[in-house]
């Protein structure tokens, strides 16, 4: 079966509490909010979500349900930290973006530049690593790796190893003539991230968001989350529901999917990539240019994908997901509003509950319309 959630885009996008002064939404909308929250739920068996919907002048509407770990049945909290998956490939486009303003790479330069092993990388850009056009096979598609996570999912990686298995593959296409959702694109991404910047992957999304954004509770994590953070279970170990926390995501999953943050860190982060501002405006623009995108059964109308980021239904941002965790990022520029979402419980899609996962999404950015 293909794991197309691990480290997908996958965009599937309750107890409610009312915080702030602004004005309070109408009872009914929140209701709606949390039956539809409460549909999810019940669709994906999930233990615990946070979602959260934010816009100035108005009060929050915070939604907490279930427990954030079975076995000791505490309730899932808005101080939880998430594996967020690939919302880190916003953090790795941005950081990408900065080093091209200040002239340390462009993002028309020949991956060969930078790993002159990958085949025809002299053909590949960097601009087609982080937009998803270079044709590399994703590493996360081989059965053989998909297989080690699986049954070893405390084994380390590097990214030389998980490059290694994308190029080992045909390419899906030729450079920039199509579109295929490739985390081995992102992790080559971090190593010209690591080259043109003179730093370890990890100080650089440290020094250029993180520390920017003044963010608390984001960073690559290991096995051994630290802090206060919700367990994270998947079905896809067999045997029922199982407990898959402590895993090497931080190292398979790198640059193109091996975060951790919390709520409060990804409101901050949702604004400021939404709006570009750590970006310039050259940048953002580079930032938000779509690429053509197959249309498969259940693809919003309208959605669009750039670097690292995409949009729907008006909002930008991006989604993630992993083994055990599935988290929203967006943004609606229009109304200035937010929605963050954290699911502890990610199993492999077929494509009819893909096509499920695109229908929850829109009916849940729809009611959040409705409380802003």
């Amino acid at each position: 079966m293909k794991k197309a959630h691990i480290l997908s885009c996958a965009v599937f996008l309750t107890a409610a509490t009312l915080a702030g002064c602004g004005q309070q939404p109408a009872v009914s909308d929140v209701h709606k909010l949390e039956t539809a929250i409460a549909k999810t739920m019940k669709k994906m068996n999930c233990p615990g979500v946070v979602f959260a919907v934010t816009k100035p002048g108005k009060a929050d509407v915070v939604i907490t349900e279930g427990v954030d770990d079975l076995q000791n049945k505490t309730k899932i909290s808005t101080a939880d930290k998430f594996r967020i998956g690939s919302v880190t490939k916003t953090f790795t486009s941005v950081v990408a973006l900065q080093l091209a303003a200040e002239g340390k790479l462009s993002l028309d330069d020949p991956l060969s530049k930078y790993e002159p092993q990958v085949p025809n990388s002299q053909n590949i850009t960097v601009r087609m690593l982080l937009n998803h056009t270079s044709g590399l096979y994703s590493y996360t598609e081989d059965p053989g790796f998909i297989k080690t996570i699986e049954t070893t999912p405390l084994k380390p990686w590097t990214p030389d190893e998980l490059i290694n298995i994308g190029i080992s593959h045909p390419p899906e296409f030729a450079p920039g003539q199509g579109f295929a959702y490739d985390n081995t694109g992102f992790v080559l991404a971090g190593k010209v991230i690591e080259k043109a910047g003179g730093n370890t992957y990890e100080a650089e999304i440290k020094k250029r968001i993180i520390d920017k954004l003044g963010l608390k509770n984001t960073a690559i994590e290991g096995p051994d989350m630290t802090g206060k953070y919700s367990h994270g279970y998947t079905y896809d170990l067999g045997n029922g529901l199982q407990d898959i926390t402590r895993q090497q995501v931080a190292t398979w999953g790198w640059s193109a999917g091996g975060l951790v943050s919390d709520l409060a860190d990804l409101q901050v982060c949702a604004k400021a990539f939404a709006t570009g501002d750590l970006i310039t405006p050259e940048m953002k623009k580079e930032f938000m240019s779509p690429v053509s995108m197959p249309t498969k059964p259940g693809t919003p109308s309208g959605a669009w994908s750039g670097l690292g980021v995409g949009g729907v239904y008006g909002w930008v941002g991006n989604t993630g997901g992993t083994y055990g965790y599935v988290t929203w990022m967006w943004y609606l520029p229009a109304k200035k509003a937010t929605v963050i979402a954290f699911f502890n419980e990610n199993t492999t899609f077929t494509p009819d509950a893909e096509v499920e996962q695109q229908t929850a999404l829109q009916e849940l950015l729809e009611v959040a319309l409705r409380v802003i």
